[in-house]
């Protein structure tokens, strides 16, 4: 270690340039990180059981991948509400197939729009009255991006037309697979022994919906919504006291496109927070995602600033100098700087453990610059009688030693993480490793580098801080205690004593959670909502079961159908409460609304039929 300080003594100029380009490249890096709150970062990558899931989710869908939206009003039972809930089903469609031709129009139009000087916001949208989806886009897009109305500044332009191609790509991936809800769904109508699909909502010639207008229209509507008994809670949800349909859901089915779903996510739910006619409550795994995203990248912009401040508020009032303040400081921020800029280097997504990287870091790191610039005031004196170069050498040698073994043993004690099972922690263990490497490298570069060019001189900040501060707030707390330690010794091993056993029969009753929704808080929207959609459709997350038949062709055996159904029962029945499963799908719902079908619709027959050849023929 000796040698490595001599080098960085003798060259300080050029270990500080050294330093600047590693900086450099490695903050470019900062911009490319992403944040990851998926529960998928957390599984172990090559286990058996996940990789399992990842093979159900490839042949039966990723039943988790699904956006919930609970949509109501005041009267729902009025032409407004269904023309606005259309509106809202139309806009996420968008997303759902792609019209080249029509896009680029629509792009055409707006870039010729733009370029006329003169042209208002108002205008501008008002250009699009024949494509109501597209104007409906267009204003949320001016809100977004904070366009004033009135005359459209020409500063704003480009940043519209950025916005509106961004949208139109990821039109492109068709990222929405599938949405169901009362104005896109179909039932099964039986007539003369035939079957027939039937669309809830009727379309017209042109493949447009015909809403309810009347009340007439409602009726026939309602009826076509209630006939199927598997759709209640599923498309609607009723008053519990009163019976009447208030609330009705619509269910967005994603793509399983992993790299994408945080933005297709945001802009489903800039659509559904655009109608303030209705009430719409989106949720969901992708919402609980994006707004776990967002929350992450909140608090890393809040406290980690928070805690720069508080430790170089602890590093003035100790060193009460300026070079006290800023190498330590400094030494910090490269830190954190090269190790979140090599995670964006390499690709790697930040995700709910890891977002604690930045903050563990300034905590671990400050020790090391604490104990080089502790021991360069030790030693100022002697530096200063045997010359810089030389009392820098004997000071920085041999407290290097004592950060690099100290640094050392927390790398190791990080780097063991990497063998958890668990991918997120296992990621957070090495970078964070690599942190306390990095932490080491820098304090013990840059600090000694400094000094060495830096006047050798005692200079104490004056004024508020010397005149309160006649001794170190460190020392005056190690003081106290070491006066307690001394004179009453006994009574310091007793209560330490004490609060080992408590603290051991503590750790007896630490609880594994891993409820998500326990990371937010009770009057949180993701608290609330989730509670919202659960008491109206049974919940917001779903859990796959797969049942086999164990023969060739069981799922053609009434039994066996008749056996998952009461599975089904079994986990919603009121005795298994503590499982809180709220609702169930299973393929016998379709066998039963087939069977219902075929005798004209009679909801006696809404069951598994006790033919095998008629669940074959279904």
């Amino acid at each position: 270690m000796a040698r490595y300080i001599n080098l960085v003594l003798t060259y300080p100029r050029t270990v500080l340039i050294i330093l600047l380009f590693i900086t450099i490249f490695l903050t470019l890096g900062i911009p490319r990180l992403e944040f990851d709150s998926s529960l998928d970062v957390m599984m172990p990558q090559h286990d058996e059981e996940y990789l399992n899931y990842q093979d159900f989710k490839e042949t039966y869908g990723n039943i988790g991948n699904f956006v919930i939206m609970n949509v109501t009003a005041e009267n729902v039972w009025s032409p407004d509400f269904f023309v606005e809930m259309n509106n809202l089903v139309a806009d996420i469609e968008e997303y759902k197939t792609y019209d080249k031709s029509r896009e680029t129009q629509r792009l055409v139009q707006l870039i010729e729009l733009l370029d006329k000087k003169d042209i208002t916001t108002g205008e501008l949208i008002g250009s699009y009255a024949g494509d109501a989806p597209f104007q409906r886009a267009l204003s949320r897009c001016l809100k977004k991006i904070d366009v004033p109305i009135g005359p459209c500044p020409v500063t704003r332009t480009d940043v519209i037309k950025k916005e509106i191609r961004r949208m139109m790509t990821l039109k492109q991936g068709r990222y929405v697979k599938r949405i169901i809800s009362a104005l896109t769904a179909k039932d099964i109508r039986g007539h003369d022994n035939s079957f027939s699909a039937v669309e809830i909502t009727e379309t017209n010639d042109e493949g447009q919906r015909i809403l309810p207008v009347t009340p007439e229209d409602m009726e026939r509507f309602k009826e076509r919504l209630t006939h199927n008994p598997a759709y209640n809670r599923a498309l609607y949800a009723r008053d519990r006291k009163t019976g009447e349909i208030t609330d009705f859901c619509v269910l967005v089915n994603l793509a399983n496109v992993k790299e994408k779903e945080d933005a297709i996510s945001r802009e489903i739910w800039d659509i559904s927070t655009s109608f303030p006619s209705i009430s719409v409550t989106p949720q969901g795994v992708p919402i609980v995602n994006k707004f776990m995203n967002d929350y992450m990248l909140h608090d890393l912009k809040t406290f980690l600033p928070l805690v720069l401040l508080v430790v170089s508020i602890v590093f003035l009032l100790n060193f009460k100098s300026f070079r006290g303040l800023i190498l330590p400081f400094t030494s910090l921020v490269l830190t954190d700087v090269w190790t979140i800029g090599l995670m964006g280097h390499l690709g790697k997504k930040m995700s709910v453990v890891e977002v604690s990287l930045p903050t563990l870091l300034v905590a671990v790191g400050s020790s090391y610059s604490i104990h080089i610039i502790n021991q360069y005031y030790i030693d100022f004196d002697t530096i200063s009688k045997d010359g810089r170069y030389r009392g820098l050498s004997a000071s920085m040698s041999h407290i290097s030693v004592t950060v690099l073994l100290a640094g050392l043993t927390t790398f190791f004690g990080f780097i063991s993480l990497t063998t958890n099972q668990i991918t997120g922690i296992r990621e957070w263990g090495l970078f964070s490793a690599i942190g306390v490497i990095f932490a080491v490298i820098i304090t013990t570069s840059l600090i000694p580098a400094a000094l060495r060019l830096m006047p050798h001189k005692r200079v104490i900040f004056s004024g508020i801080i010397s005149r309160v501060q006649r001794e170190s707030i460190i020392e005056r707390i190690t003081g106290l205690f070491t006066v307690i330690a001394i004179k009453h010794s006994r009574s310091v091993i007793a209560v330490t004593g004490i609060i080992i056993i408590v603290s051991v029969l503590g750790i007896t009753k630490l609880r594994v959670e891993t409820a998500f929704m326990a990371y937010f808080k009770e009057k949180d929207y993701m608290r609330t909502s989730s509670i919202l959609i659960g008491q109206k459709y049974g919940g917001s997350v779903g859990t796959s079961i797969l049942i086999d038949s164990g023969e060739l062709d069981g799922i053609y055996d009434p039994s066996f159908l008749n056996t998952i159904d009461s599975i089904r029962e079994w986990l919603v029945a009121e005795n298994n409460n503590d499982l809180y499963v709220g609702r169930t799908d299973a393929f016998t719902d379709v066998i039963k609304s087939m069977h219902m079908a075929i005798h004209n619709d009679d909801p006696d027959y809404f069951r598994i039929p006790e033919n095998r050849m008629d669940v074959r023929d279904y």
